[in-house]
């Protein structure tokens, strides 16, 4: 037993002895770069107060602008910028980081950063799952979503809510200069699909080229933290889950952080997909309004979490992994699951408050919502879902819609009916099920929708009024939110 002890005992001391090996203390300066060449020279002035962490510890900055953290193998350490404040390095945001990786395993680390006006409004959009697999994919990524993105000049930056591509990690250089192409500034948060699933450290590809996964930053009058929760099991399986490293960060990020200000979490996994969201969601309990960002189930939906928390599951830019017909330029429709065609959000800040908007990729930024009637297509009475309706109803999917979300319909200026909130397949997902099915498609050169006959999260449905007479008439749908939230949309029907 004697002998037994002593062994423990100097595996123990030999286990810890190793661990420290990993560790050391890393010292740097946050300071105005002059000349923008990121290197602290002569004569440039270091920044006093400012926070820097290494996704765990956060210090202030001295008034030389010095700060010392500890890191290891896995660490990243970044400034956390005041909003007057940006990085003079990358368009990409947290690129600006420094990984402490297999490529950057030693060095002392400075940030260079320049004054900036800072913006009481602004807009950013919040794109979910590109998610390319090869270059016939970084092609339809090209024509549709980043040919939108390069040509809007009214969005001050871009994040991309992970699953970046899909799998092929090689690819991820690529993409990553595609997002330096673009003419806002981006940030990236890591997705399941971007991991290096053969090895331990799951995020070393990722971090080496982004410069971290878990990071904060100051935009106007709101605070962003993103974060990594796709937590590994095993070499390929993975599960929603925040560690105690991250948590730790959260609450001593957000100690920095007014509990008036307005906070966004930028996440892939949604919120109710996370096994341990309680504990992430008591640090935010007492915030005064927080939004949340994901993506993840190439679905969109809206989330009420708590009286403070709302979350919105952006959906994929890539919509259905980027399959079914392709349209006349080629690129597939990808008709997501919930049908919403492929997407991304515009969220407008003013101050600490938001609006957001759905935006369908290269649709008009008013088709916020489908509108469906039935007798209106031949074709629609050889599908078996919506043969089994009644004559006369009206399906609205509004996209962007919730649960608290109240719609409403109106015919030819007459008075407004409210549509019921009902779990059905949208019309056009039902469609193209059954046509999969008896393989009118996919046609040539096209790959087949991975859809299923599997209800919406936001379909409304009522019946048109039983005395119209016979012809044309325009149809008129709202929906609405007690916080502002508002779209709307219309259709000419024929009566028989």
């Amino acid at each position: 037993m004697k002998r037994a002890g002593l062994l423990l005992c100097f595996s123990l001391l030999f286990f810890f002895a190793f661990a420290q090996k990993n560790i050391q203390e890393v010292n740097g300066y946050v300071f105005l770069d002059a000349n923008h060449n990121g290197i602290f020279d002569r004569g440039e002035k270091g920044l006093k107060g400012i926070p820097v962490s290494n996704g765990d510890t956060i210090v202030t900055t001295t008034r030389n602008g010095e700060f010392s953290l500890p890191v290891d193998s896995t660490s990243s350490i970044f400034p956390i910028l005041p909003a007057n404040f940006r990085s003079t390095g990358s368009s990409i945001g947290n690129t600006n980081s420094r990984y402490f990786g297999k490529a950057n395993q030693s060095g002392d680390v400075s940030f260079g950063v320049e004054k900036t006006k800072r913006k009481s409004e602004f807009r950013m959009g919040a794109i979910g799952d590109v998610q390319v697999s090869n270059i016939q994919e970084f092609g339809y990524a090209n024509n549709s979503v980043m040919s939108e993105l390069i040509s809007r000049t009214d969005i001050d930056f871009n994040i991309f809510l992970g699953d970046l591509v899909n799998d092929n990690i090689e690819d991820l250089p690529l993409f990553k200069q595609t997002l330096e192409s673009l003419p806002a500034k981006s940030w990236t948060v890591a997705g399941n699909h971007d991991r290096d699933k053969s090895i331990e450290n799951q995020q070393q590809t990722f971090n080496s080229l982004f410069g971290a996964a878990d990071y904060a930053f100051n935009y106007g009058d709101v605070h962003f933290i993103v974060l990594n929760n796709v937590y590994p099991k095993g070499k390929r399986g993975y599960e929603g889950r925040f560690t105690a490293k991250q948590l730790r960060f959260v609450k001593n990020d957000l100690a920095l952080v007014s509990d008036k200000k307005l906070v966004v979490i930028a996440q892939h996994i949604p919120m109710f997909a996370v096994k341990n969201k309680g504990e992430i969601l008591s640090l935010l309990e007492n915030r005064e309004q927080v939004l949340i960002l994901s993506g993840h189930t190439h679905r969109v939906s809206r989330h009420y979490l708590s009286s403070n928390i709302m979350e919105i599951v952006a959906g994929a830019s890539c919509g259905n992994w980027w399959t079914g017909e392709r349209d006349w330029q080629g690129v597939p429709s990808a008709l997501m699951q919930c049908g919403s065609p492929r997407n991304y959000f515009l969220i407008q800040f003013n101050k600490s408050d938001y609006r957001f908007q759905f935006k369908g990729v290269g649709l008009d930024s008013s088709q916020q919502m489908t509108i469906w009637v039935n007798d209106q297509d031949s074709v629609d009475k050889h599908i078996p879902v919506l043969q089994e309706l009644e004559e006369g109803i009206v399906i609205a999917n509004v996209y962007a819609g919730s649960e608290e979300t109240q719609v409403r319909m109106q015919v030819d200026n007459g008075e407004w009916i409210l549509m019921q909130k009902t779990d059905l397949v949208d019309p056009n997902v039902a469609r193209n099920v059954e046509l999969n099915s008896l393989d009118v498609y996919p046609s040539s050169f096209s790959r087949k929708a991975a859809l299923r006959r599997t209800g919406s999260p936001h379909i409304w449905q009522a019946k048109l009024p039983g005395s119209l007479f016979t012809g044309t008439h325009v149809l008129k749908i709202e929906a609405s939110e007690a916080n502002g939230f508002y779209v709307s949309g219309s259709k000419v029907i024929n009566t028989p």
